[in-house]
């Protein structure tokens, strides 16, 4: 899979993260749209000819933050601290909504 490919699925899995928010399904949006910045990541890196494999991600989960440490180092935090904040509540909430037993968080 090259990196349009990625790119092209993070968009509609945003796209389908925008539905299901606007039919008042906040749970699985947000799980979608933590999604979306994964595949986001990984599309970043194949753009930029960083090699990797799925087995390399299977270790790491599905936070960006750790995904993240596999870019070079001036893209592993976002420079605007409101993008930070947003991405930081993105991955609370997209485990809350994955794992609810184990990260009560309300969403909505």
């Amino acid at each position: 899979m090259n990196h349009t490919a990625w790119f092209e699925q993070a968009e509609s899995d945003l796209d389908a993260a925008r539905v299901l928010s606007s039919a008042n399904h906040h749970s699985q949006a947000v799980w979608l749209a933590a999604q979306a910045a994964e595949k986001a990541h990984k599309a970043i890196l194949m753009a930029l000819g960083l090699r990797y494999q799925d087995k390399h991600f299977k270790h790491l989960g599905h936070d960006t933050s750790e995904i993240s440490v596999l870019l070079p180092e001036a893209l592993h935090d976002p420079r605007n601290p409101d993008i930070a904040a947003m991405v930081s509540t993105l991955e609370l909430r997209a485990k809350s909504s994955r794992y609810p037993a184990l990260a009560p968080m309300p969403l909505g």
